[in-house]
C-alpha cells in the first residue's frame, strides 16, 4: 500500500492499524466482504447446536458415570455434530471460495445472474 502511493507510512502494529483505519474510514471497513462468512457461518451453529444434543441424547450417558466417559460422550458428540453440519454447509463454503476467487480473476463486468447461472 504504501508503494502504490495509499499510505503515508508504515503501520507499528495491529493496534496501530486498527487505530489509523477507524480514524480515516470509519467502522464499515472492519466489516467490508464478511456477509457471505456470516451467511455461512450462522447456519453451521445451528446444526451443530441442534445435531449436538440429539447425539448426545442418542448416547445416553448415564448421571452416575464417571468423568472420562462423560467427557468422552461430549467430545464424540461434537464432532459427530461438526461433521453432520458440515455435509449440509459445504456448498455454502465452496461458493463463498469459489465466488471470492472468481471475483479476482475473471468477473470484472459480469452480472450476479451470470454468476447463479455458472454455479447451478
Amino acid at each position: 500500500m504504501i508503494k502504490q502511493g495509499r499510505l503515508d507510512k508504515p503501520y507499528k502494529g495491529v493496534i496501530d492499524c486498527t487505530a489509523r483505519t477507524f480514524a480515516n474510514e470509519g467502522l464499515y471497513p472492519f466489516w467490508r466482504g464478511n456477509l457471505a462468512n456470516c451467511l455461512r457461518y450462522f447456519p453451521t451453529q445451528a446444526l451443530n447446536f441442534a445435531f449436538k444434543g440429539t447425539i448426545k441424547r442418542a448416547l445416553a450417558v448415564p448421571k452416575d458415570a464417571s468423568n472420562a466417559i462423560k467427557f468422552g460422550s461430549n467430545i464424540a458428540s461434537g464432532g459427530v455434530a461438526g461433521s453432520l453440519s458440515l455435509c449440509f454447509v459445504y456448498s455454502l463454503d465452496y461458493a463463498r471460495t469459489r465466488l471470492a476467487n472468481d471475483a479476482k480473476s475473471s468477473w470484472k463486468g459480469r452480472s450476479c445472474h451470470q454468476a447463479v447461472q455458472r454455479f447451478s
